[in-house]
């Protein structure tokens, strides 16, 4: 039997429930990735794991999701499911909940995180606002905050209750403390050098000490995936292999 590998999507809001057709494909997180699919598809059996909000799977009944909150839906629907992956691939956020779920479920599977957002950029505005939070009252603060986010972000703007305080809480979070928790030889990361979104710069201290394997794309951005899936599989097929 084909080994299977679930694929974890990013956090776009492009495949928020409100925004898809009710009976789009499991797969429409990966529309964009169609090539990087089909190549995966010629070696592994695809199992595509959905967050809730995203792709038609329902928001549960909480007022939001904190990272943990995501491994342990994984964790669940694997279960539930009853898989058996020999990998797991997560894509930006979907990174993040892969990475949770190795550290605290399943530390031997071998995993890929691909333009992972492990630990993001901290942006000029997110800067002013952390100065300014401490100098206005915390409800005039809060205000501002929900303010600005609606005008400036999508992701904030298109999302139910759920999803904007689930991305208020986990857009900035620090996961690279979980690297720690991981057998390292288990763990691929595939970066692209000129990727703003989420930078090699920030985690490559981290990864070389600890000796994580690492792949990283000459002109590739956040959209490897797109840009770049040959690279990509070359990369995840030697890593693989060993395994």
């Amino acid at each position: 039997m084909t080994k299977e590998i679930i694929l974890i999507h990013g956090w776009d809001y492009r495949f928020y429930n409100n925004n898809i057709n009710k009976n789009a494909s499991k797969d429409i997180a990966w529309s964009k990735r169609k090539r990087l699919i089909e190549l995966l598809g010629k070696r592994y059996r695809l199992n595509y794991f959905n967050l809730p909000g995203f792709c038609n799977v329902p928001e549960p009944s909480r007022e939001r999701f904190d990272v943990e909150d995501f491994g342990d839906y994984l964790a669940n629907w694997i279960k539930r499911k009853r898989h058996k992956p020999y990998a797991i691939l997560g894509y930006s956020f979907g990174s993040v909940v892969a990475l949770d779920y190795k550290a605290r479920y399943n530390n031997h599977i071998p995993t890929v995180l691909i333009s992972p957002a492990i630990r993001r950029k901290e942006t000029f505005k997110s800067e002013i606002a952390h100065l300014a939070k401490g100098l206005i009252p915390e409800f005039i603060s809060g205000a501002l905050k929900n303010s600005y986010q609606y005008l400036f972000s999508k992701y904030y703007r298109n999302g139910t209750p759920f999803l904007r305080k689930s991305y208020d809480l986990i857009v900035r979070k620090d996961e690279t403390c979980k690297l720690r928790s991981v057998d390292p030889k288990s763990l691929l990361l595939i970066y692209g050098l000129e990727d703003n979104v989420t930078l090699w710069q920030d985690v490559e201290n981290i990864v070389v000490k600890l000796g994580i394997n690492y792949g990283l794309i000459k002109n590739g951005k956040h959209n490897i995936g797109e840009t770049n899936p040959l690279e990509i599989v070359k990369l995840i097929d030697k890593f693989l292999e060993s395994k």
